[in-house]
């Protein structure tokens, strides 16, 4: 097998998490490249309108601009278009790698990558990118636009981008709003921007004959093409309408308009677990409360264990709370249904395709063939459990004047590493008022086989009821 020669290179990285960030940096400087890194779609635009790039690594999932926008707006710009672009996701599925290489995507590379495809891919970019660059310069020179022209870019689902002719002429690139998204649908009025996902954007909105504030999830603009966007909204409808329990997200209208399928939930107006974390100093809650909120999520994964239903993505941010500090599960647009035995066996990525959130992902999760089931999901509220416990997920960066984790965060064991090979340390080392009994019980959701947690949702639950007080409310469901 012969060897890929590296050709030094400019390497822009954007993905709005920091761990990934530091991970990639390591590993393009590396190979001798020189690294920029930004954590979203707005300040890639920004860095590509003053500085010259050979490679732009793309995350998906980024706030303020995601990467299917970065993705159009580089593609759509004669100044960019040559520039090859690599998405590194790990939340997508077959439909997002369809997607990103019909827009212009030089590879798709899902999370957890592998190093010499990563290398490999880079050094054949910029190599690539310098012979276009050559041929680029024995073309004659364009007639300049003037200054006060721009080219307007279109990105799928309606929405443009200005990018003045001059590239020291202020900011590149300044968004024009779209307009696409309908201020009525049907009886729900829409209000302000809640937030974005994978596939939906989420809109505050007033149902008319409900006279509810409701949560409208609105298939995202630009993915409205994918052949099959309306049949993934509604098979995360028709889950959730299974779904009726005191502590997952109501499900309360389904709706079908010229702009596309929406969703209507209640709206949880008291925020996520992961602002409420990030609300306190040491981002660490009181141990009533961390118990409190697992108790509720655990009770929440029962009931969609009991009819066969798979979250795959709990974290803080899908965990809302209420006015009072009562939980609901949301966002099950990740879940799967297990509907017989033959497909439980069977079940674990999409396609191939890695599935749910890093931080919070059990080591089955990112071995290709792996069964996934109701474990997993364990696994993930152990995660959150830890947070909320420790203030940092079981494999972040160690805290300033605690123990480091088991195995250090050194060049070469990121993330993915830990997740698969440490065993976390005990809640207790960064915490000393945290009881016997619950590192115990953390850890065990953390443990790396399925077989060695808690074998359901129920026997969590019980265990928890034995380890508190009777007296105590935190184990409420």
């Amino acid at each position: 097998m012969s060897e890929v020669t590296t050709v030094p290179g400019v390497v822009l990285i954007a993905d709005d998490n920091p761990e990934a960030r530091r991970m990639l940096d390591v590993r393009v400087k590396r190979e001798g490249h020189r690294t920029i890194m930004v954590e979203n779609g707005q300040e890639a635009l920004d860095v590509l309108s003053r500085e010259l790039v050979d490679v732009i690594l793309l995350d998906i999932e980024m706030p303020v601009l995601n990467g299917y926008a970065v993705l159009a707006a580089v593609r759509g710009d004669p100044l960019l278009a040559h520039i090859p672009v690599l998405i590194i996701s790990g939340g997508g599925d077959q439909d997002d790698v369809i997607r990103c290489i019909e827009m212009g995507a030089v590879d798709y590379l899902p999370k957890p990558f592998n190093q010499a495809i990563l290398r490999a891919r880079i050094s054949s970019c910029i190599a690539q990118k310098r012979q276009r660059d050559q041929e680029r310069s024995a073309l004659p020179p364009s007639p300049p636009n003037p200054p006060s022209e721009s080219i307007t870019v279109s990105i799928p689902g309606g929405s443009t981008w200005q990018i003045p002719s001059e590239r020291s002429a202020g900011p590149a690139y300044r968004p024009v709003p779209r307009g696409t998204v309908p201020a009525q649908l049907g009886r729900i009025t829409l209000g302000r921007l809640l937030g974005t996902g994978g596939m939906g954007e989420v809109y505050l909105g007033h149902h008319e004959l409900l006279d509810l504030q409701v949560a409208v999830k609105l298939m995202r603009p630009e993915l409205t093409a994918m052949p099959n966007a309306r049949e993934r909204l509604l098979r995360e409808a028709r889950l959730a309408a299974r779904l009726a329990h005191r502590h997952i997200v109501r499900l309360l209208e389904v709706g079908e308009t010229e702009n596309g399928v929406h969703l209507a939930f209640e709206y949880i107006s008291g925020g996520t677990l992961a602002e409420m974390l990030n609300r306190q100093p040491s981002r660490q809650l009181p141990i009533a409360t961390a118990i409190r909120i697992t108790t509720q999520v655990a009770a929440a994964l029962a009931a969609a264990n009991a009819l066969g239903i798979i979250h795959r993505d709990i974290k803080p941010a899908n965990l809302l709370l209420t006015p009072e500090g009562e939980v609901r599960v949301g966002d099950f647009g990740l879940a799967k249904q297990e509907l017989a035995k033959a497909v439980a066996d069977s079940l674990s990525t999409m396609d191939g395709i890695v599935v749910g959130t890093p931080l919070y992902m059990a080591p089955e999760q990112l071995l290709l063939g792996s069964r996934l089931d109701v474990r997993t999901d364990l696994y993930a509220l152990g995660g959150v459990l830890y947070e909320m416990l420790v203030g940092q997920t079981p494999f972040g960066n160690a805290l300033p004047a605690a123990p480091t984790l088991v195995g250090g965060m050194g060049v070469g064991h990121d993330i993915f590493h830990h997740i698969t090979h440490t065993t976390p340390v005990p809640p207790s080392r960064f915490r000393p008022d945290v009881p016997e009994w619950l590192d115990a019980l953390c850890l065990k959701l953390l443990a790396k086989s399925p077989d060695d947690r808690f074998a359901s949702p129920e026997t969590l639950l019980t265990a928890l009821v034995m380890a508190t007080p009777v007296s105590s409310e935190a184990t409420r469901p």
